[in-house]
């Protein structure tokens, strides 16, 4: 028997987490993130992710902090914002995203008691909810494989039910 967390692999994982944030900004709009990279040495390693992050076309402007390693971004408004591509951009400057949050206007969305809320059909699953009602200006860190370091993600993996496929956090 086919379990659903053996359905979904770390990939189908990040794919749906991008799809849902997909159909969040059909009703809200995902105003900022910040992105913190590993891997980084020097200033000319912080260039290359930076560069490679403004090929993004819904990336409105990128500040990035070297001694961090962290880039604060603004995305264009009424943009598609696909938070995969983030992650992918910087793999392709030769980096992996440690950490990713990012900023998403709501209007009244209700969490259900089990920590979840629907859009477009899909439920999506929040650990550390500490509201029930999503409304105005939320900050998420995204707990996926690919953008959380491996320390960070084990740790919330035991909280994990594997019948939750879209994992965010308050």
């Amino acid at each position: 028997m086919v379990t659903p967390f053996k359905t979904y692999t770390m990939k189908k994982i990040i794919f749906m987490a991008t799809v849902v944030f997909i159909g969040i900004t059909a009703t809200s709009q995902i105003t900022s993130a910040s992105l913190q990279a590993s891997g980084l040495t020097c200033s000319m390693c912080n260039l290359s992710v930076k560069k490679s992050l403004e090929k993004l076309p819904f990336i409105k402007d990128i500040k990035p902090n070297v001694e961090t390693a962290t880039y604060q971004i603004t995305f264009k408004e009424n943009s598609n914002v696909v938070l995969d591509d983030l992650q992918k951009s910087v793999k392709k400057a030769g980096f992996s995203v440690a950490k990713l949050s990012f900023t998403s206007n709501f209007n009244n969305v209700s969490i259900a008691d089990k920590n979840t809320f629907q859009f477009n059909g899909i439920s999506y699953y929040i650990i550390n909810a500490n509201t029930k009602v999503l409304d105005g200006s939320i900050n998420f860190q995204i707990i996926d494989k690919n953008f959380t370091a491996e320390k960070d993600f084990n740790k919330h993996k035991l909280k994990l039910n594997p019948s939750f496929v879209n994992v965010i956090q308050l």
